[in-house]
């Protein structure tokens, strides 16, 4: 690789994920208990209200199956308890880095993925995606109920387009902030700009550039020193999931980001607080003020010497996406209750109290409404208690095909 070429936000982000993939484990997610079993509980009660014995997850951006495996766990959990009524799961797990598959694989073979493992004839490991969704292993299990994991390989767009089937649950962790977006913020004279990244390896290392050029298109909505985000690949990929539910159907997006339409630019002016020793970041001449420098987040693996590039993503922009076909609420994650306090309560009004506290007997579609009718307050709250009022944070939205929220 030259050290002369730039490279995109995409194009340095599928050399990150394909040197490295298998080795990257979600710290939130795959190693923390409490977000698989929220998402448990969310199934199995929607499961029940919708009247389902078995149900189709479909998971985009699976990595190496951690968290696949366990929210599969989770629902064993549950119906070992009684909780869950559920007779099959069916669940599909999607990753555009074949070695993340193959380290899913390496696990089952290991024993740490529980479940028979039968290899689908399929090609050798690539570093280039498959021109069509590939198939590369199907794990089952059939204690406490069947449960089939199938493994494969494709792009996250490549997928839901080729797909003829249906899901009834569909899961994207941490995957849009990894998509192309386009970052736009106004200067304190209202003048529209935007910042854009590039990386290319220099000196063993890496430097990551990001620089501010004029906007292509007038956005209405951005005031003076404002900022946001537009990513028609974010749009695409979520209106694409949402035909492929039924009515009924979740779909649950989890990310870091904000749920406002944009931000004030001075949130983002401060450097990023940790930057991978090998990785010298490039900015304009006096950006120390008015300019989004830790808009874009650079991340990166000391042993292969790669570098992520991520951004918050704009949940107003996917939930105005996705509001004529379902009701669409926004809530912050949660994670910083339990770091704080040490536990959850019911009321806490983030993901994970109020799905990971539901009880056998609650009811969903009640709880569904007063979250959606509340959202905007239960974020504020959460924003200006324990985020010291920064508004990007950890959130969660969950999508639900096709109901009428309260009161419309």
């Amino acid at each position: 690789m030259s050290e002369q070429a730039w490279l995109s936000k995409s194009e340095v982000n599928s050399l990150f994920y394909n040197r490295v993939a298998g080795e990257i484990l979600f710290a939130t997610e795959g190693r923390w208990g409490y977000h698989p079993g929220a998402v448990a509980n969310l199934i199995v009660h929607q499961a029940a209200a919708l009247g389902k014995r078995s149900v189709r997850v479909l998971e985009i951006g699976a990595n190496n199956c951690a968290f696949a495996g366990d929210l599969l766990e989770a629902l064993r959990e549950r119906a070992r308890d009684g909780v869950s009524k559920l007779e099959r799961v069916d669940y599909l797990a999607v990753e555009f880095a074949r070695n993340s598959l193959e380290a899913a694989i390496a696990r089952v073979e290991q024993g740490e993925l529980p479940g028979t493992l039968r290899r689908a004839p399929a090609p050798a490991p690539s570093t280039e995606p498959p021109e069509k969704p590939t198939l590369i292993a199907l794990v089952t299990t059939d204690r406490p109920h069947p449960v089939n994991l199938g493994l494969v390989h494709a792009d996250a767009l490549q997928f839901v387009h080729s797909t003829t089937e249906s899901f009834d649950f569909v899961i994207l962790n941490e995957l849009l902030d990894d998509l192309p977006c386009h970052v736009f913020y106004a200067d304190a004279g209202g003048r529209q700009l935007e910042a854009v990244p590039a990386a290319r390896a220099e000196n063993g290392g890496w430097r990551v550039r990001v620089r501010p050029e004029p906007a292509v298109a007038e956005l209405e909505d951005l005031p003076a020193g404002g900022v946001t985000a537009r990513s028609g690949e974010c749009v695409e990929l979520v209106t694409s999931v949402a035909r492929l539910l039924p009515p009924g159907g979740v779909l649950l997006v989890h990310d870091y980001g904000f749920a406002e339409p944009h931000l004030d630019v001075a949130l983002y002016s401060p450097l990023q607080e940790q930057v991978p020793a090998f990785v010298a970041m490039e900015f304009p001449r006096g950006s120390e003020n008015g300019f989004p420098r830790s808009f874009f987040r650079v991340f990166g693996n000391d042993r292969w010497k790669v570098v992520q590039v991520t951004n918050d993503v704009n949940f107003a922009e996917l939930a105005a996406a996705l509001e004529d076909q379902g009701a669409v609420t926004v809530l912050g994650h949660g994670s910083m209750i339990y770091n704080r306090r040490g536990h959850f309560e019911r009321g806490d009004g983030v993901f994970l109290s109020e799905f990971g506290l539901l009880g056998a007997r609650d009811d969903l579609p009640a709880l569904l409404d007063d979250l959606h009718e509340n959202q905007k307050e239960l974020r504020d709250r959460f924003v200006r208690d324990y985020l010291d009022g920064r508004a990007s944070a950890f959130m969660d939205l969950i999508f639900v095909k096709g109901r009428a929220p309260r009161g419309t």
